[in-house]
């Protein structure tokens, strides 16, 4: 009985070595280390693929937008003309229909005007202003008188100024033969003018007239330096 009692007693105590405070079976941690590591990274991968995934569940999709094809005219111009090519023909069309308005109101004189009087003004502050004028062949007419005749004004600028259309402007003048335009940039102008000679006093319909050697009409009056 004794005998019985002592193996009882050793094999309950082997027992009770063998299991943990818990009252489990104590296992080599050693052993079971690499495995638990593999088991809580499935078990994570899971969780993170399944956030994922409801995630993409709940975003909303994007509505479709049902487009009906362009007209065949719009999509040709739209494919085959050039970028801002809409914003060049809006600006043409603005332009045209300002010279439209200005040919029927009747204001094309003033606005060549203003056009000739910007550009001048331009030329003329980048250095091209007619500082000195010498008029040479000059006896009846002054020198305002040549350049009022000439167009030519305080506004002028050599760079602008057509001597061309200056020359036909003071030959058009019943005193002037002929004239010559040099332009010495960059602010000189010379004119040399050849005169008409008064010749006698021409009478007609009872209105006397001063004229020269080739029939031209000088004045259609008679001034007080012709009467003596």
């Amino acid at each position: 009985m004794a005998e019985a009692r002592k193996t009882l007693a050793a094999t309950t105590l082997g027992q009770a070595r063998a299991m943990d405070g818990a009252g489990r079976l104590a296992r080599s941690l050693r052993s079971l280390g690499p495995q638990a590591d593999l088991k809580a990274a499935a078990i994570g991968a899971v969780v993170l693929l399944r956030e994922r995934l409801g995630r993409r569940a709940r975003v909303p999709a994007r509505p479709v937008i049902d487009r009906t094809p362009p007209n065949r005219l719009v999509f040709l111009v739209e494919r085959y003309l050039p970028n801002r090519t809409g914003v060049a023909l809006t600006v043409l069309m603005l332009l045209g229909s300002a010279g439209l308005g200005i040919v029927k109101g009747g204001h094309v004189d003033d606005f060549m005007a203003a056009l000739s009087d910007t550009r001048n003004a331009l030329a003329n502050s980048a250095g091209f202003r007619i500082t000195a004028v010498a008029i040479n062949g000059r006896k009846q007419l002054s020198q305002d008188e040549v350049l009022a005749i000439g167009g030519v004004n305080g506004r002028s600028s050599l760079l602008f100024l057509d001597a061309a259309t200056v020359r036909g402007k003071l030959k058009a003048n019943p005193w002037i033969a002929d004239a010559t335009i040099l332009k010495l940039y960059p602010g000189q102008l010379q004119i040399d003018i050849v005169e008409r000679t008064a010749f006698a006093l021409w009478q007609q319909d009872g209105r006397l007239s001063v004229i020269s050697e080739d029939g031209a009409v000088l004045e259609p009056y008679v001034s007080r330096r012709f009467v003596t």
